[in-house]
């Protein structure tokens, strides 16, 4: 078996090598060549005979005998189609960087239409030198085609289901974000989380784990982390930016009334399925004092607080998912006496049912609610307050969540155009969707999506 792998790996090094130089090989050459390669094949060989060990338990993994060294491979890719139409009345510009499948403007165009990767992820966890010192690196790549470094974290376990953790990862907020992109029932999670998600952060968290109750609690630089991101996806900077929060506290609890955990990570339920359910709340504080800085154009302290309740259930091929989410901010400015107050909400209501054994239908519903005193335009008018959002569509399941397709339909229930430029904390709102509606000012607007996911 060596002297095979030997001569297939020779094969597969000394042809393109050959090719490259054009030039007359020796077999004194080729035989110093597979001597060379069989010898390297004998060393790997004695490091896997001393104990190593390497295989799929779940993921691809390779591991020390004692198993205080692993490391598990997995990953995912998304291939959407999206398709968008709108009114021709629609005057509004469009906001469509955040898809590139649907151009960069949308003045005047009642059709646009594309593919894209919306995600590709590499992901790596395992432990180092202790089953209790974890890790977790996750490199991703999503519409633009910049690979980057989502989660980078190291873990460790004190015993009786506490941990800690630090790096960069999700903070414990929305429970829509906290479900990984493959767990989606739709093909991408929904406006209200794109609009208040908390994106990653990066900082340090005490965290508890038990079979019913699930806690955590986090210092981080703040949602979203210092880069604030455009509406619909994430991006993080520096702790030394100077729009990063001078502090932020996450607190978190869930209770599993039924189930486990590992059913509730994802939304649907097989029709055998046994019934389970948990219900959640979060709370966030951060603060970001920035009245020193001149270099900003409107230097100004700002405190925020966020905070979620969310229910889900499932069982016997049923599933439902609630959450109601909102965000006070009060934003003082040099020189005027009083501050800025805005509190924003938003409701998610979901429902969906296993039809047949691979197959699920849903449908969504999403209401995001503006302060009254938010304003826009020129001359200065209030905004529209409420934008709704309503999605429906099946997944097809060839292999569970690691092979589906996805087919959904995405309607703006309201003018849209109004949320562009609106923010929580930072960003330009709803410029830069990436969820299938680019905004419009007059007519309807529609989304079709189509997603084929596969993990390995």
């Amino acid at each position: 078996m060596k002297n095979i792998f030997g001569l297939l790996l020779v094969a597969g090094l000394a042809v393109p090598a050959f090719a490259d130089q054009q030039a007359t090989v020796s077999r004194d050459d080729v035989r110093a060549m597979v001597s060379e390669m069989m010898s390297d094949a004998e060393t790997r060989s004695s490091l896997l005979q001393g104990g190593a060990t390497a295989g799929y338990d779940r993921n691809f993994f390779l591991a020390s005998a004692d198993n205080k060294f692993r490391m598990n491979i997995s990953g995912f890719s998304q291939v959407r189609y999206t398709a968008n139409v709108n009114s021709t009345d629609n005057t509004f510009g469009g906001v469509n960087t955040g898809d590139p499948t649907l151009g960069a403007d949308g003045t005047g165009s009642d059709y646009r239409g594309g593919f894209n990767l919306r995600r590709t992820v590499v992901a790596f966890n395992g432990n180092a030198g202790s089953e209790s010192l974890k890790y977790s690196v996750r490199l991703i790549s999503s519409d633009s085609g910049a690979i980057s470094f989502d989660d980078a974290f190291i873990a460790y376990e004190l015993g009786g289901g506490w941990a800690v953790k630090a790096g960069q990862y999700k903070s414990g907020f929305l429970k829509e974000e906290l479900n990984s992109d493959v767990y989606t029932m739709a093909a991408d999670r929904g406006f209200v989380n794109a609009f208040f998600s908390q994106g990653r952060s990066q900082g340090a968290s005490l965290y508890y784990l038990s079979d019913a109750l699930d806690a955590s609690f986090d210092f981080t630089d703040g949602l979203r982390g210092a880069g604030r991101p455009t509406f619909g996806e994430n991006s993080d900077s520096t702790s030394t930016d100077r729009t990063a929060a001078d502090f932020a506290f996450t607190g978190r609890g869930e209770y599993r009334f039924a189930g486990t955990r590992a059913q509730l990570k994802d939304y649907t339920s097989r029709q055998d399925e046994k019934f389970a359910g948990n219900i959640g709340a979060a709370a966030h504080y951060q603060t970001d004092a920035n009245n020193d800085d001149t270099a900003l154009a409107n230097p100004s302290d700002t405190n925020i607080f966020g905070y979620t309740v969310d229910a889900q259930v499932e069982g016997g091929g049923f599933g439902a998912f609630i959450a109601v989410v909102g965000m006070h901010s009060e934003q003082s400015f040099l020189g005027v006496a009083d501050k800025a107050k805005l509190d924003d909400f938003g409701v998610v209501v979901q429902g969906n049912y296993r039809i047949l054994a691979d197959t699920d239908i849903f449908a969504k519903y999403e209401m995001i609610v503006l302060d009254k005193d938010r304003t826009t335009g020129t001359p200065v008018r209030q905004v529209q307050r409420y934008s709704q959002f309503v999605t429906a569509g099946a997944n097809q399941y060839f292999a569970g969540n690691a092979a589906k397709l996805t087919a959904d339909v995405v309607v703006g229930l309201n003018h849209t155009s109004d949320l562009a430029g609106q923010q929580v904390i930072g960003g330009p709102g709803f410029n830069g969707n990436a969820l299938g509606l680019t905004g419009t000012n007059k007519g309807a607007e529609v989304a079709l999506r189509v997603q084929l996911q596969v993990m390995f």
